[in-house]
C-alpha cells in the first residue's frame, strides 16, 4: 500500500509541535513552581493606589486627588483576577507566559528555525526582569507581556504566509493593543510599532502595481485593525471616565487643561535649559507674576509651609539632578498637587475633572495672553510635556539609556514567601498581596491602613 508523500511530514510537523508544546508546559510548570509561594507587598503609593482602585472596580470610586491618576485596564485586571480566587502574582506569570507563546508563533512566521524562536521564547519566560517585578503591583507588569505580544502579532501579520493567517494575527494584535493602549498612557509607542510593521509590508512591494495592491490588503490586517481597535477601546474608556469625573479622558493625568498649562510653562524661556528641570524656579516665578491663577500654586510649590509631598519630590528630583528646589520628572505631580491644595485640600476642593480641568485652563490662557502681549519670552513647544531642549536632549541620552539599563541590570530579587499559619485575610490584598499580619502591613506603608482601610485582619 503506498503511504501518500504528505503524511509523513504531517506527521513529523505534529510530532515536532508535541515536543514544542512539552517543552512549553515544562516550562510554566517550573515557573509557576518557582514563584507559587511568593505574593505582591503592598509597599508605596502606587501599589495602594492600584488596590484601592481594583476594590471599587476602578469607577466605583468618587472623584479624588489620586482615585483616576491611573489608566482602567489594570486595576480591572487586578480585581478580575481577585475575584476568580486566582493570585494576582500567578496571573501575571501567566500573562507573560501567554506573551511567550505569542512570541514564539511570531519568529516563527517570520521565518525563524523552530529550535531558535523556541530558544527566545523560553528566554522570555524566565527574564531576570520578571522575578523582581513582578513582585510588585505595578502596570507595568501586565504593560510588557501586552506591549510584547502586540509587536510580535504586528511582526506575524506582517510576515504571515496568507491573508487568513494574517487577519488572525492582525485579531490578535488589535486584541492586545486594545489593552495595552489603556494601561499604560505610552500609547504613541503602540501606532509607532503599526507604522514599523506597515513599512514592514510596503517596502518589498513597492516594485510593480500588483504587488503594491496586495501590500495594500496586507495593511488591513496589519494597520488598520489594530488602530480601529485602540481608538475605539480608548473612545469607550474615555466615555466611561466622561460619564463617571466629567473628563473624556484614558487617566486624569491627561486633562487639556493641564496638558495646556504644562506646554504653555515649557514654552516659557529658561535661564539655562536643561530637559531634566522641566520647569524650573525661575520660570515658576515668572509664570507666578504673569498669571493669578497659577500664582495660587505658589505657597504650595516654593512656599516656606509647603506639604510634605512637595519636599519628598524635591528629593527624588535632587537624587537625580542634584539640584536643589526643583521637580524634575515629578513636576506634573506636583503641578496637580498643589492645584489640589489650593482649591481647598480633599474637602473643600474639585469635585469633578472638569472643576480641575478649567483651573489649568484658566492658568494656561493667562500665561498665553502674557506671553502674547510681550511680558513672558517664550518659545515653540512642539510635543506636549516634552522640553524644547532637544541638543540637550540628544546628549543626554546615552547617559539615560545607560542609567535606564543599569536600573534594570540592579534589579535585585526579594521574594516575599506565603506562610500559612501567618497569614491574614485581607478584602483587597488577598490573593494580591498576600499580606502576613496587620502590623507588617502598616510598616510597608500606613496608608494601605490609615487613608484607604483596605485591609480587614481576622
Amino acid at each position: 500500500m503506498s503511504v501518500p508523500v504528505g503524511q509523513p511530514l504531517a506527521r513529523g510537523r505534529r510530532v515536532a509541535l508535541a515536543v514544542v508544546a512539552a517543552v512549553f508546559a515544562s516550562a510554566l510548570v517550573v515557573k509557576l513552581a518557582l514563584v507559587w509561594g511568593e505574593g505582591i507587598r503592598p509597599v508605596g503609593f502606587d501599589a495602594t493606589s492600584f488596590a484601592n482602585s481594583a476594590r471599587h472596580w476602578y469607577w466605583g470610586l468618587g472623584y479624588g486627588r489620586y482615585n483616576y491618576i491611573r489608566q482602567p485596564v489594570y486595576p480591572l485586571f487586578v480585581a478580575l483576577t481577585s475575584a476568580i480566587g486566582l493570585p494576582t502574582r500567578v496571573a501575571i506569570e501567566l500573562a507573560w507566559f501567554a506573551g511567550a507563546v505569542v512570541m514564539y508563533g511570531a519568529l516563527r512566521a517570520c521565518g525563524l528555525l523552530r529550535v531558535l524562536a523556541g530558544a527566545a521564547a523560553i528566554a522570555m519566560v524566565f527574564h531576570p526582569w520578571t522575578w523582581a517585578w513582578f513582585n510588585h503591583l505595578l502596570q507595568d507588569t501586565l504593560y510588557a507581556p501586552l506591549a510584547v505580544g502586540f509587536v510580535c502579532a504586528l511582526a506575524g501579520a506582517a510576515c504571515a504566509a496568507d491573508g487568513k493567517t494574517a487577519w488572525r494575527w492582525g485579531g490578535l494584535a488589535a486584541g492586545l493593543g486594545a489593552l495595552a493602549s489603556c494601561t499604560r498612557p505610552e500609547s504613541v509607542v503602540l501606532f509607532g510599532s503599526v507604522a514599523v510593521a506597515a513599512t514592514m509590508v510596503m517596502l518589498p512591494r513597492v516594485r510593480t502595481r500588483a504587488l503594491w495592491r496586495e501590500g495594500l490588503r496586507r495593511l488591513l490586517p496589519v494597520a488598520a485593525a489594530p488602530v480601529v481597535a485602540i481608538v475605539v477601546f480608548s473612545g469607550a474608556i474615555r466615555a466611561a471616565n466622561y460619564a463617571t469625573i466629567g473628563s473624556a479622558v484614558t487617566t486624569d493625568l491627561l486633562l487639556p487643561g493641564q496638558r495646556d498649562m504644562y506646554s504653555a510653562l515649557l514654552a516659557i524661556e529658561p535661564d539655562d535649559g536643561d530637559p531634566r528641570l522641566p520647569i524650573p524656579r525661575d520660570v515658576r516665578e515668572r509664570a507666578y507674576a504673569a498669571s493669578p491663577t497659577f500664582a495660587r500654586l505658589r505657597p504650595f510649590l516654593d512656599g516656606e509651609g509647603r506639604p510634605e509631598r512637595m519636599d519628598a519630590f524635591q528629593k527624588y528630583a535632587r537624587h537625580l539632578t542634584r539640584a536643589e528646589g526643583e521637580f524634575s520628572g515629578w513636576t506634573i505631580w506636583a503641578l496637580r498637587d498643589a492645584a489640589w491644595s489650593a482649591a481647598g485640600g480633599e474637602a473643600e476642593s474639585f469635585r469633578s475633572a472638569a472643576e480641575l480641568d478649567a483651573f489649568f485652563k484658566a492658568a494656561a490662557v493667562e500665561l498665553r495672553a502674557a506671553a502674547a502681549d510681550g511680558r513672558l519670552q517664550t518659545r515653540r513647544v512642539l510635543i506636549p510635556f516634552v522640553p524644547p531642549e532637544w541638543g540637550r536632549i540628544a546628549q543626554l541620552a546615552p547617559t539615560t539609556l545607560e542609567r535606564c539599563w543599569e536600573m534594570i541590570a540592579r534589579a535585585k530579587y526579594r521574594p516575599y514567601v506565603r506562610k500559612a499559619d501567618e497569614e491574614a485575610r485581607p478584602e483587597i490584598f488577598d490573593p494580591i498581596t498576600r499580606s502576613r499580619n496587620k502590623e507588617e502591613a502598616t510598616a510597608a506603608h500606613p496608608m494601605v491602613i490609615a487613608r484607604y482601610g483596605l485591609l480587614s485582619v481576622r
